[in-house]
C-alpha cells in the first residue's frame, strides 16, 4: 500500500469517526470525557437512542456512506459501541464486497 492510499484510508476513518460521533452527540450527552471513552460508550445500554432511534441511525449511516447493514452487523458486539460502529462502517467501506451487509465481518 502506498503512502497516499494509507493517508486516504486514515482520513476516511477520521471522517467516519467524526460523522458517527456527531450524529450520536446530537441525540444526547455522551457521558464520557475522553475520545477513547466515547468510543467505548454503549449508546444502547445508556439509552442515548431507543429502538426507533436505531432505525433512524442505520438509515442515516446507510445513506451517508452508501452501505447496507445486515443482520450480522447489527447483531454483532461491535454494533453496541460507538467505536465498534466506526469499525463496522470502515470495514464495509474498505471492502466493496461487504458494503451490502450480507457477509460476515
Amino acid at each position: 500500500m502506498n503512502d497516499s492510499m494509507s493517508m486516504e484510508m486514515m482520513q476516511q476513518t477520521k471522517s467516519v469517526k467524526q460523522t458517527v460521533l456527531n450524529y450520536l452527540e446530537s441525540k444526547g450527552e455522551i457521558e464520557a470525557l475522553s475520545e477513547e471513552a466515547k468510543l467505548d460508550y454503549k449508546y444502547l445500554d445508556n439509552r442515548l437512542i431507543d429502538s426507533f432511534g436505531i432505525i433512524e441511525m442505520v438509515e442515516t449511516f446507510e445513506r451517508e456512506f452508501g452501505i447496507t447493514f445486515g443482520p450480522e452487523q447489527m447483531e454483532s458486539e461491535d454494533f453496541m459501541t460507538i467505536g465498534g460502529l466506526v469499525k463496522l462502517i470502515d470495514t464495509m467501506l474498505k471492502d466493496p464486497a461487504k458494503r451490502s451487509g450480507s457477509h460476515d465481518l
